[in-house]
């Protein structure tokens, strides 16, 4: 009976490891597209149309990021 209870755990956390979403490989092709246009350098343009596209999407914290890296490019 231990040996069966051992192995339902053994089980369990590895399902629980195997399900747990890995933020490294995230990617966010399924958000869409937006056409919206913004003056700058064309870098600084592709983060903000991501951050857009984050935002519309409630990714609040990717899409401050993406607004972030958007002023690093062009700070104008």
């Amino acid at each position: 009976m231990r040996f069966f209870l051992h192995l339902i755990s053994c089980l369990l956390l590895l399902t629980f490891i195997s399900c747990r979403r890995n933020t490294a490989e995230v990617t966010h092709n399924h958000l869409g597209e937006v056409h919206f246009t913004a003056q700058g350098l064309p870098e600084a343009q592709a983060y903000f149309q991501k951050g857009l596209l984050l935002l519309h999407s409630f990714e609040y914290d990717d899409s401050r990021l993406a607004f972030l890296q958007a002023q690093e490019e062009d700070p104008n």
